[in-house]
C-alpha cells in the first residue's frame, strides 16, 4: 500500500471521529449488557414465580437486543450509520414477532414442546419413532448379538 495513502488515512479527521464514536458505543454496549443481564434475571424470577413472562420486560429485552445489534454492526464496520441517538430508536412493532406470551408451567397432561407429538415439529421429527425407551441396547443388526456389546 502506498505510504501517502496510509498517511492520508491516519490523518483523516473522519476516521478519528468514527473511532471516538466507536469508543462511546463500546461504553454504551457495556452498560447495555448490564441492563440486559438485570432484565434476564428479573424475567427469570418472574417466570419462576408466575409461570408466565412479563410482556413489558420481554418487549424491553427485544428492544435492547436490537439496539445492541445495531451497535455491534457499527463497531465492526458493517455500517457507517451510527445507532441511536443519531438515528431513530429501533421500532418494537417491526421486531416484535408476536403478542403471544409463552407459558412455563408443568405440562404433565399433554405433550412437551419439541417432542415428536408436538404439531409444530411434525415436519422435523418423524411421527413414528422406532426407538424403544426401555431398550438398554443401541440399535444393532438383526443378526448381531447385543450381549457382545457389554
Amino acid at each position: 500500500m502506498d505510504q501517502d495513502k496510509v498517511k492520508q488515512n491516519v490523518l483523516s479527521g473522519r476516521q478519528w471521529l468514527r473511532m471516538l464514536f466507536m469508543a462511546g458505543y463500546i461504553l454504551a454496549s457495556w452498560v447495555l449488557t448490564l441492563v440486559l443481564l438485570a432484565t434476564i434475571l428479573v424475567q427469570t424470577l418472574i417466570v419462576l414465580i408466575t409461570g408466565e413472562t412479563n410482556h413489558n420486560l420481554r418487549r424491553f429485552g427485544i428492544l435492547c437486543g436490537v439496539f445492541m445489534h445495531q451497535i455491534i454492526h457499527f463497531l465492526v464496520y458493517g455500517s457507517d450509520d451510527k445507532p441511536f441517538p443519531f438515528t431513530e430508536f429501533p421500532d418494537i412493532d417491526a421486531v416484535d414477532a408476536g403478542e403471544e406470551t409463552p407459558k412455563y408451567s408443568d405440562q404433565s397432561s399433554g405433550s412437551k414442546p419439541g417432542t415428536a407429538s408436538d404439531p409444530d415439529y411434525d415436519d422435523v421429527v418423524a411421527s413414528s419413532d422406532s426407538v424403544d425407551p426401555d431398550d438398554d441396547y443401541p440399535a444393532t443388526d438383526a443378526g448381531s448379538d447385543p450381549e457382545r456389546l457389554r
